[in-house]
């Protein structure tokens, strides 16, 4: 009987999880991100910061994985991109937006796979684009120079270049072919 009640009364502190505050900082002394760890991993409200001190982004782990809405800022502390996780993958919208706030792409993920399109952040040109599955390049992708012109393009599977690639001045004539 003792013993069995010595492990009736220790059970409940084995199953009870640790949590632990985390705050990283920068060279500077500024906080660079904070959040909370349990039993090692990520888990609930994380915030990262710029190196000004504006809020960089937002959002919440779920075992060490990104969940839900996630919400990135610009130094300006304009809309940066809304983003939604579900188990550590795109699912549902993704907005992208210049550092002005303007809404530059909007799309929609479903389990990791969907179109994506990347801008340069100076001038909110599209820097690239192409689908994704699963966090991976796979299919055709197109790169561009800030001016907009077709840089190169060509196809990846499963996140390696696979076939022709194609290679472009500026100009907007061929620089080189291969694979």
């Amino acid at each position: 009987m003792k013993r069995l009640l010595s492990v009736l009364l220790f059970v409940p502190f084995i199953m009870f999880s640790q949590t632990e505050p985390y705050q990283n900082y920068y060279d500077n002394g500024q906080l660079e991100q904070e959040g909370n760890y349990t039993d090692g991993l990520a888990e609930g409200l994380w915030k990262f910061y710029h190196e000004n001190g504006q809020l960089s982004s937002v959002g919440t782990f779920k075992n060490n994985k990104s969940e839900g809405l996630w919400n990135g800022f610009w130094e300006n502390g304009e809309k940066k991109y809304i983003i939604s996780y579900k188990n550590g993958e795109y699912h549902g919208n993704l907005m992208r937006f210049d550092r002005y706030g303007n809404e530059l792409y909007k799309t929609n993920f479903r389990n990791g796979t969907g179109y994506q399109k990347w801008f340069y952040d100076e001038n909110g040109q599209l820097e690239m684009e192409g689908p994704e599955k699963k966090g991976n390049n796979d299919g055709l992708w197109k790169y561009y120079y800030e001016s907009g012109q077709l840089r190169s393009q060509g196809n990846y599977i499963d996140d390696e270049k696979d076939g022709l690639w194609k290679y472009y001045y500026e100009s907007g004539s061929i620089k080189e072919e291969g694979s």
